[in-house]
């Protein structure tokens, strides 16, 4: 038997951590001492009863001590579950115009640059034909597990630059789901900065159900720091005007923040203002993703701290969360392993041109590649290995942080290491910040 890969030594504690159950012993420190000097080493019974006496067998039950071949075995379970690939989530990436020139958008990594080049809005047939691919996509997908979900997502560049296409593909996608080639429970969510809402598509998004995801930094000197129009005019008054529109008419809001060291110390107050000012349910906190903007060095770990005070505090004041934070929070009390938070192996995204690529973000990237939509099949997606889950890799097994980690950004890791395969430098420490301070190690 073997010292497992979780296990977990807290000298300053005297204590044992189990990663993938967080389970916890209190030892004395002799024999967290002798734990750690078991550590690649193969024990027989009798030789883990010598060194830890009444403790060996506590520690076997609670899995600290395991036989090799077994862990193993869990661990390509767990890899097998994490990586299997079903797509149910399609990016209709329906213009790459954009109103405004957002300092830290992704789309300007060389990985992108999307919006660099000619200006380009989708085609209603090519939107149909995406509609229909991802139909087929998802047409064996097992809707009735537990938590399934779909998603159709207008996306940019800026979607309301493209109404007109909006409306007919909205219209084509309720005649998929009245004819049985759609799942009736798939979802359809608007990502835009509200500036060129009207009335008309206001009162629409609320008839369709359609969830409208707002961005919105802070502030108005906060979030006109780094949301803006081309030639420099601040966005936030505009983005006002365009939630209010939206909420007049009764559709679903919910503002999405990216976290910045502009705004981060901030987050609290403004969520809980915001509240006051227009009435929403939930609301999302996205960190940058690695390498897009400049940040201070410990960017990770001071935005990860914020936005759990933001999460705490407006969830006990005002009822709302974060809902990846709501959910990150409940994998510390149940058995739980976080998914892939990473949607590259869940989804497609199409551009303007036909092509398709697994991440909106990594257009460059000739691995992200999927090729035209003639061409995509379901067989074809499950050959592809194309990014690594985290029990994968040797320096993420060896993490305490494991279970509550969804493995990051592939964007992130791409921008930072040049590869699919890599860690997310930003989420990566945000997750162990978030970890060791509610665990208070």
């Amino acid at each position: 038997m073997k010292l497992s890969k979780f296990a977990h030594s807290l000298n300053n504690k005297k204590m044992l951590i189990n990663a993938l159950t967080l389970k916890k012993i209190l030892l004395h420190e002799e024999v967290i001492n002798n734990f750690e000097k078991i550590k690649g080493l193969d024990l027989s019974n009798n030789e883990l009863q010598s060194i830890f006496g009444e403790y060996a067998d506590i520690l076997i039950k609670e899995g600290f001590i395991v036989e090799e071949e077994v862990e193993n075995n869990k661990i390509n379970s767990i890899i097998e579950y994490l990586e299997k690939p079903q797509i149910q989530s399609l990016y209709l990436i329906v213009t790459t115009n954009c109103n405004l020139n957002c300092n830290y958008c992704f789309y300007k990594a060389d990985a992108s640059q999307s919006l660099c080049g000619v200006n380009k809005d989708m085609s209603i047939s090519t939107a149909i034909k995406a509609l229909y691919t991802f139909s087929k996509l998802t047409m064996n997908n097992n809707v009735n597990q537990e938590s399934y979900w779909q998603q159709i997502t207008f996306y940019g560049g800026e979607p309301l630059i493209n109404k007109h296409l909006i409306y007919k593909a909205v219209e084509h996608i309720n005649e998929l789901k009245k004819e049985g080639f759609l799942w009736s429970g798939s979802n359809i969510v608007i990502n835009t900065n509200a500036i060129l809402v009207n009335d008309d598509f206001a009162k629409f998004a609320k008839e369709e159900n359609i969830e409208v995801q707002i961005s919105i930094d802070g502030y108005e000197n906060i979030h006109d720091k780094n949301r803006y129009t081309k030639d420099g005019k601040g966005s936030f008054k505009d983005v006002i005007k365009g939630i209010k529109t939206f909420l007049k008419y009764g559709a679903k809001v919910v503002p999405m923040i990216t976290v910045t060291d502009d705004n981060m110390e901030q987050l609290d107050e403004f969520v809980d203002w915001l509240k006051s000012e227009i009435n929403f349910g939930d609301y999302g906190m996205n960190i940058l993703i690695s390498s897009t903007a400049e940040t201070n060095n410990n960017y990770p770990e001071n935005a990860a701290e914020n936005m759990l005070k933001c999460h705490e505090f407006n969830l006990q004041k005002n009822g709302i969360c974060d809902y990846c934070i709501g959910d990150l929070m409940e994998l510390f009390n149940n058995d739980a392993i976080a998914k892939e938070n990473c949607g590259i192996s869940r989804k497609i995204t199409v551009f303007p041109n036909e092509k398709a690529y697994f991440c909106q973000a990594l257009e460059k990237v000739k691995d992200n590649e999927l090729g035209s939509l003639d061409d995509i099949t379901i067989d074809g997606i499950k050959q592809r290995k194309f990014k690594i889950t985290r029990f994968e890799r040797e320096e993420c097994l060896n993490c305490i942080a494991i279970k509550i980690c969804g493995g990051g950004c592939v964007a992130g890791s791409y921008n930072s290491n040049n590869t699919l395969k890599g860690i997310d430098p930003n989420y990566c420490r945000a997750i162990k910040h978030i970890f060791d301070k509610y665990m208070k190690l």
